[in-house]
């Protein structure tokens, strides 16, 4: 049991040496385009959201 132990965690070890890590540059520059797509959605989203919940506003305060 041991040995199967060992020997799982020394292949785990040499397939974890064998992942190409990105650079400090190219990792930044994912993270902040992550973080524009993300924050331009939010932004069309909450304006949307409004647009829409003034709208039903309007047509609540019409009907009644």
């Amino acid at each position: 049991m041991t040995n199967n132990l060992n020997i799982f965690f020394q292949e785990v070890w040499r397939e974890f040496n064998k992942i190409i890590w990105p650079s400090r540059k190219d990792f930044l520059v994912s993270i902040l385009g992550t973080l524009s797509i993300v924050l331009v959605f939010a932004l069309y989203l909450g304006l949307l959201d409004t647009l829409i919940g003034y709208a039903i506003t309007k047509i609540i305060c019409v009907l009644i």
